[in-house]
This record gives C-alpha cells, structure tokens and sequence, in this order.
C-alpha cells in the first residue's frame, strides 16, 4: 500500500510504533496515565433546550490523544480508532445501564462534503460502527451536512458557535422509523464548544421531540 505524503509526515512526527509500543492502545495505556474518567460539558440554556448532557471521555489536551486522534483524521491510521472507541465505551460506562439497546440509537456527527471527498473516510463513522459493534445498538446514518463550512478547529470560540448554525438536516426518507426510540448518542472525534451536537440536537428535537440527545466525544477541552 502506497502511502501519501500526509502520513509519510504524520509517521514521522507522530510514530505510533516503537520500541516500547507495540500497538495503539499499548500507546494510550503504557506511555503516560490517561484519566479515562468522562467529563460532563457544562451546558448553556440553549443547550440545555435540545441535549441531555454531552460527554467528554478524554481531554484534547493531552498530548497522545491529541496525536492520535491527528494520526487517525490526517494520516489516515484507521486501526487507531480500535483504541479511541474504548476511550467512548468507558465515558459511556456511567450511564450504559440505564439506556436500552432496542431503544438507543448511535448516530455519526456527518462529514464536512469537501474534507469526505479529500480524505476519503470520516472518523466519527468509523467510530460509531465500532461502538456499535461494542454495545449491540444500532447504528444509522441519520444527518447529513448541507455545505462546507470552515472547520470548527480553526475559530474562535465566538465564530465556532454560529459558524454551523442551519448546516445540518436530516436524511429523507430516514433510514429507519425512530419512533420506537428513546435515546440518540451523537458521536464524534473532539468536541470544544458542543455547538455541532446542539445544532444537530435541535434538527432532530424539531421533529422527534420526545427523544433524549446525548452528545459523545472521544476528546475535548
């Protein structure tokens, strides 16, 4: 397999393989102590409106999850997300118990049009199939992203909150009645202000009013 230029560099700056480490979760678990304890974002009220509560399972700032989740979006390393879906199982682990697996739903924030055509993939996918596998729920496809927008990384936390607002809508026809359901967990790869979970909450609460919005992030701030 050829590699790009983009993970010939993303190798080098980032190796995920060495001497010590044999693999990606040995690379989570073993170089430094991770806290793999979630973190509760604190909502504002407008958020409050349309989420239940959005999960933080590691912080961004810490430097191997930041490497690896750069490994996984720009050098195009999919086997790393076997590691980041454990972070998503243990921030789930709280609450695991009380969420049915015939009444739950796993959705994917959706890709970015021009970053899906340029990388080819897109993590939170690749993520909530794996959590999927993990957990028995199901796991559809239920948004999709209008237009580009600049990513949310890149701005202020002023801009971030309005840059996406009315980007999202739902798939129609979706692909599955959710009228049996109770609980959606919408999942991505990092989080910073929750403002992609609050619009994609209030997309779905505009229809499906009676259903519980839970936001998951791999990583946040």
């Amino acid at each position: 397999m050829t590699r790009n230029p983009v993970q010939i560099f993303v190798d080098l700056a980032f190796p995920q393989f060495n001497i010590d480490y044999s693999s990606p979760f040995s690379y989570l678990t073993d170089t430094i102590d991770i806290d793999h304890s979630p973190k509760l974002k604190l909502l504002d009220s407008e958020q409050e409106k349309y989420l239940k509560q959005i999960i933080i399972c590691s912080s961004f700032e810490n430097r191997i999850i930041h490497d690896l989740i750069l490994r996984l979006k720009y050098g195009m390393e999919w086997s790393i997300c076997e590691s980041l879906v454990q972070l998503l199982i243990a921030g789930l682990h709280p609450i695991i118990s009380e969420l049915s697996p015939v009444k739950t739903i796993i959705a994917s924030v959706p890709p970015d049009p021009k970053r899906l055509l340029y990388r080819g993939f897109h993590a939170p996918d690749i993520l909530s199939q794996k959590l999927g596998e993990a957990t028995q729920f199901q796991v559809h496809k239920l948004f999709q992203k209008n237009s580009s927008t600049p990513a949310q990384f890149h701005l202020s936390r002023k801009k971030r909150l309005t840059n996406l607002s009315g980007s999202f809508s739902l798939f129609s026809p979706l692909p599955i009645n959710l009228s049996g359901f109770d609980t959606i967990l919408l999942i991505d790869d990092v989080t910073t202000t929750g403002s992609t979970f609050t619009e994609l909450a209030k997309v779905l609460k505009s229809d499906f009013p009676f259903l519980s919005i839970i936001g998951v992030a791999v990583a946040g701030n």
